[in-house]
């Protein structure tokens, strides 16, 4: 299975690594054999939302893990329907704290696969 985990862009002067995506990397690769994990950080990266759903087609990966965050759910959202658009099987799932706060609502609003709450 291949597995991308995404740590969105947004606007901000601080950039700091996404430990949360390290550790579900970690985890997945520890517990399962037949698993590829990589991690976009478009933050850290300056990858826009364009070049993101480029590289998710162009990866063909079967699951893809978003972080979303309140103030920047839009763009959150808007990342899962571009990749549905351009690859209706890819599973997607959504968790951080936006997700955490609103799962129902999120995961109807995005059209995303999947929704972890309370992590």
């Amino acid at each position: 299975m291949k597995i991308i985990l995404i740590n969105p862009y947004f606007e901000s002067h601080i950039i700091t690594p996404p430990l949360g995506l390290g550790y579900l990397s970690s985890y997945l690769k520890k517990k399962s054999g037949d698993v590829s994990v990589s991690i976009i950080d478009c933050l850290a990266n300056n990858i826009n939302e364009t070049r993101l759903v480029e590289t998710i087609v162009e990866e063909k990966p079967d699951l893809v893990g978003l972080t979303v965050y309140s103030t920047f759910y839009e763009n959150s959202r808007d990342i899962v329907r571009d990749i549905k658009k351009k690859n209706k099987n890819v599973l997607i799932v959504l968790g951080g704290p936006h997700a955490s706060a609103l799962p129902e609502f999120v995961l109807q609003d995005t059209g995303a696969d999947f929704v972890i709450f309370g992590e």
